[in-house]
């Protein structure tokens, strides 16, 4: 009888002990995997951001650069009301010929026909890019923007390697 009282008296508190010490450890674990999943998370949109924003000034130094190309063509006695009925067309590939070989390699500009625009593309991820569209103001001799947005550039594909419940394979 007195075996069994020594063993009530060190057993339940060394268990009580035991357990609190396991119960601690799990969480810590769990605490340190959702606080490294944030980490991680948190470096990935300050990467896009910064990315973003660097493509964000590399589209206004291209646009300032043709704006003041165009002005400054304008200026020189280019006439936006030509004979040829692309006016915008040929002051925009003047003044495209005027910057292009201080673009940097990786911005994309081309002119669209049945928009009247030029286009401008800047990649700031591997399946982002920045959009940018202007229009020449023919009635103002001005530079408008006409887009400012974010397009994806690359095709997204599903993982169909595990079947999930579908329509198709459900029983009527």
């Amino acid at each position: 009888m007195n075996r069994s009282r020594k063993f009530m008296a060190m057993g339940i508190p060394s268990l009580i002990l035991i357990f609190a010490v396991l119960t601690m450890g799990v969480l810590s674990l769990l605490s340190y995997g959702t606080s490294r999943s944030d980490r991680l998370s948190s470096e990935q949109s300050l990467f896009l951001t910064q990315n973003y924003y660097s493509a964000c000034e590399k589209a206004t130094g291209v646009y300032t650069r043709l704006a003041a190309a165009l002005d400054s063509l304008l200026a020189g006695g280019e006439s936006p009301d030509a004979a040829d009925g692309t006016p915008a067309a040929r002051l925009f590939e003047a003044a495209l010929s005027s910057i292009r070989q201080d673009l940097p390699e990786d911005i994309g500009l081309f002119y669209e026909e049945g928009e009247n625009s030029l286009a401008l593309e800047v990649p700031f991820s591997s399946s982002q890019s920045l959009r940018a569209v202007f229009s020449l103001d023919e009635s103002e001799n001005t530079l408008s923007v006409l887009e400012w947005h974010t397009i994806v550039t690359s095709e997204w594909n599903p993982d169909t390697s595990l079947k999930v419940y579908s329509r198709e394979t459900a029983a009527p």
